[in-house]
């Protein structure tokens, strides 16, 4: 470990960067983080370096020397990007931490309206706003997808320019904050960044944190003017490379699934009372229009929310398809015929079954087109500023297919294998 430049008590965020072999990105963030400004209350910066095998101790060694902030590096050998975060959160001396991913850049004022806001706001945990900064062009199809979007495969957050709640699902660990008594209070991160040799070790990472957060009462935040960017280098602007992310999310969605099968995670973390908020306001928003407005749903509050438009006098057209809770795999899913007359303008996705949600939004597609209005009860966030939408329908089911792939192979390892299921299991992974 190199030696700490200070210690303070009244430190108030602790930026922490977990990184393994990417001292080319690495630096660059660095340089960001020194060219802050004015900002007013005290802070530091943790590198954690992941048994990396490149000159990532070097390069810290440099920057702690030129730039002046407080910079601190420490080398944690165990493998996984818990680890990164969880060593972080234990060396860090503020109030507060900041989750960095090494391949991002800042905005200018990240850093002072992140700690305004925390000081103002008082809250437990928030994200800011994640756009891509593109080392090449983009082909058209992609860029379409990531515009002013949401787009997990490639870690990018955007949801407007309003402060918001965020569901626990769409929180991502790069640019994200966290009061850090919190991370040991709740058991900490789940496995996550898992080289490709232990992929079976791989867990829900933040995803897993935050269904905890959320079963704790706590609720997270989208504050958009703690703005970064997730640099996009060439080889991850294929399908090739979303179809690998999209096999390894099925890896995450099976862990979270026997955990949850077992007891770990409760059923219904983000409240029926929150998701309601979103979809009622939806429907009432379309209500007055000429456009029909389908439930399809497959989930367990389905019959709810059925109730809810039945009842609802100004919710005169709404269509309700209910499925019945039949999809199970993608071959379930029906095309919808649209009827004659009938101008199908807004869609509403019920499902339990994480894996249909872009198959489900690709069949709509086909049978309606692109330009349709979507709200996810699942995450009970509005998909005008979700991708998936804009996902061209083949390349949508290629994906669906690639993490139900991964979701099998996970799930019959841990049926095979007494210690991993043990690892998947464990009560926390510090």
């Amino acid at each position: 470990m190199l030696e700490k430049k200070s210690i303070s008590s009244k430190v108030l965020l602790s930026v922490i960067i977990p990184t393994r072999n990417r001292s080319a990105y690495l630096v660059n963030l660095l340089d960001s983080l020194a060219e802050q400004d004015n900002v007013l209350f005290e802070w530091e910066v943790l590198v954690i370096d992941n048994a990396s095998t490149d000159e990532t101790k070097l390069i810290v060694e440099e920057k702690i020397k030129s730039l002046n902030i407080d910079i601190n590096y420490f080398y944690e050998k165990e493998l996984g990007l818990h680890r990164g975060r969880h060593r972080g959160a234990k060396e860090a001396n503020g109030k507060y931490v900041a989750y960095l991913d090494d391949d991002m850049l800042i905005s200018d004022n990240w850093l002072r309206s992140a700690g305004e806001y925390l000081i103002k706001s008082k809250v437990k945990a928030f994200c800011g706003k994640i756009l891509p900064k593109w080392e090449a062009k983009p082909e058209e199809w992609l860029l379409k997808v990531c515009t002013n979007r949401t787009f997990g495969l490639l870690t990018l957050l955007n949801l407007g320019e309003k402060i918001s709640p965020i569901a626990p699902g769409n929180v991502f660990g790069g640019n994200c904050f966290i009061e850090k008594k919190l991370i040991f209070e709740l058991g900490g991160f789940n496995p996550d960044g898992m080289p490709s040799d232990l992929k079976f070790f791989r867990g829900d990472g933040e995803s897993g944190f935050f269904e905890k957060f959320a079963n704790a009462g706590y609720k997270a935040f989208y504050f958009p003017k703690a703005m970064a960017y997730h640099i996009i280098p060439k080889n991850r602007m294929t399908e090739k490379y979303l179809c690998k992310r999209a096999y390894l999310q099925g890896f995450s969605h099976s862990f979270s699934t026997i955990r949850r099968d077992h007891g770990l995670i409760k059923n219904d973390s983000f409240s029926l009372e929150f998701r309601k908020k979103y979809i009622m306001k939806f429907l009432e928003d379309f209500s007055q229009t000429n456009h029909e407005i389908i439930l399809f749903g497959a989930g367990k509050h389905t019959e709810k929310f059925i109730e809810l438009i039945k009842n609802n006098e100004n919710l005169k057209n709404c269509i309700i398809f209910d499925d019945n809770n039949k999809l199970k795999k993608l071959d379930d899913i029906d095309i919808i015929k649209p009827t004659n007359n009938h101008l199908i303008k807004n869609i509403i996705l019920s499902s339990d079954v994480r894996t249909m949600q872009t198959a489900m939004l690709a069949r709509c597609q086909e049978v309606w087109g692109n330009d349709i209005n979507t709200i996810n009860i699942y995450e009970g966030t509005n998909l005008l500023y979700d991708s998936s939408g804009n996902l061209p329908s083949e390349l949508a089911m290629k994906l669906t297919k690639a993490e139900q792939k991964g979701f099998e192979e996970h799930q019959n390892a841990v049926n095979n294998d007494p210690k991993l299921l043990k690892w998947v299991l464990k009560k926390d992974y510090f």
